[in-house]
């Protein structure tokens, strides 16, 4: 993880991201400009500002996704809202919103 700031905050057990947010594990690398990640949830919430959206990929599978928002339910989900598009392989998809489960 890398972050301008990283504000831990156990009693309300969230980690917060702010400024030139990169996340990286496994084949998964998220970029952003602010961020929060819920511990107990597993949840990790990013957003994009005026000039750059939120954005992740994955090299393993050819997936690659932006939005102002994106919401990652660790080993589940990703959701992207607000001007999304994923691109996998030669299909792109926009949408307002898109969900994409994780494959097993």
């Amino acid at each position: 993880i890398s972050a301008k700031e990283v504000l831990y905050l156990p009693e309300e057990e969230k980690i917060e991201l702010i400024g030139n947010i990169s996340l990286a594990f496994e084949d998964w690398t998220f970029l952003a400009e602010r961020g929060e990640f819920h511990i107990q949830e597993k949840k990790l919430f990013l957003q994009g500002d005026d000039s750059k959206k939120a954005s992740f990929k994955n090299v393993g599978r050819s997936v690659f996704g932006e939005a102002n928002y994106i919401e990652v339910k660790l080993s589940e989900s990703i959701n992207l809202s607000g001007d999304a598009i994923l691109t996998s392989d030669s299909e792109i998809i926009k949408s307002n919103k898109i969900s994409y489960k994780f494959p097993y």
